[in-house]
Order: C-alpha cells, then structure tokens, then sequence
C-alpha cells in the first residue's frame, strides 16, 4: 500500500526473522524482538510531502490514522500496522 518492494534479506540474517523492504534507494528493514510485557515508544517517522495526501491514501484503504501531539513547524499523524508497531508520518511546513 506505501509502494515498498520487499526484497531478499542476506542469507546470513534470515535466521533472525523480520523483513527488508525497498523504494526508490531507500531501503526499510524490520525486525523481530520479543518484547512481550514491554511497550516501547520507539517507532518509525517517516518525512513526506503532501501529507494529507498520504494520510487520504491510508484512509481509503481502511486504516485508521491518529492525530499525534502538536510540534511547531510540522504536521505529523501516526496509525498501527497489522503488529501493532505506531507508525508515524510528518511533514515539515515551510
């Protein structure tokens, strides 16, 4: 739905679980921690343009977005992806 590609992991950290993802020449690696118990706010942000743009796109397809705390100078919302992982969206005002 964001346009990543996944792509192969090395064989040597495929052990390790998680997923590498692709776009343009930036790439994502997630993994895996057992943190049963814990609830980290440690999260993704990624910087766009147009985010209301992005944030209709999420919408359209059923996924629910929150407003996040106010910074000045930037937009920002976040949403949970299927592993409950907050996943936040900023961009910054000119």
């Amino acid at each position: 739905m964001l346009g990543f590609t996944e792509i192969e992991k090395p064989k040597t950290l495929k052990a390790n679980g998680g997923l590498w993802y692709k776009i343009g020449d930036i790439e994502l690696h997630i993994g895996v921690e057992n943190r049963e118990g814990y609830r980290s706010k440690s999260h993704p942000a990624f910087e766009v343009e147009n985010i209301e743009a992005v944030r209709r796109h999420l919408e359209e397809r059923g996924v629910v977005t929150q407003d996040e705390k106010t910074i000045p100078g930037v937009t920002r919302f976040s949403f949970h992806d299927p592993f409950h992982n907050r996943i936040e969206f900023l961009e910054k005002q000119q």
